[in-house]
């Protein structure tokens, strides 16, 4: 039997414990909540990331490419995607990432 409490609380689990970065952001790309390991990778906190958005962190080489899978996921065209791009952390330097994108419907 399906637990929807137990299922949060462990998603939020997943989320803080996981050494993969997650960040969730909105429809306009900006951050909402970033894990631990996201904030490690990019050298931002929180509080940095929460009053920027997805595009001031990515590398200038991977820009059109997000935006056309970002409108294309946004459309209904296509439920996900996995590509790979470059973030640049807070210190100039930037680094490859292996991201997965996709719309959550609904509640969190």
């Amino acid at each position: 039997m399906f637990d929807e409490k137990t299922a949060i609380l462990n998603s939020r689990r997943v989320f803080g414990h996981s050494s993969n970065g997650i960040p969730v952001t909105d429809g306009l790309a900006r951050f909402i909540l970033t894990n631990k390991a996201y904030r490690c990778i990019t050298g931002y906190t929180s509080k940095e990331l929460a009053s920027t958005g997805c595009a001031s962190i990515t590398h200038p080489g991977n820009l059109i490419e997000n935006k056309l899978v970002a409108r294309r996921i946004e459309a209904g065209n296509i439920g996900n995607s996995v590509s790979k791009k470059r973030n640049i952390r807070r210190n100039g330097v930037w680094v490859r990432n292996c991201v997965s994108c996709g719309t959550a419907r609904g509640r969190w």
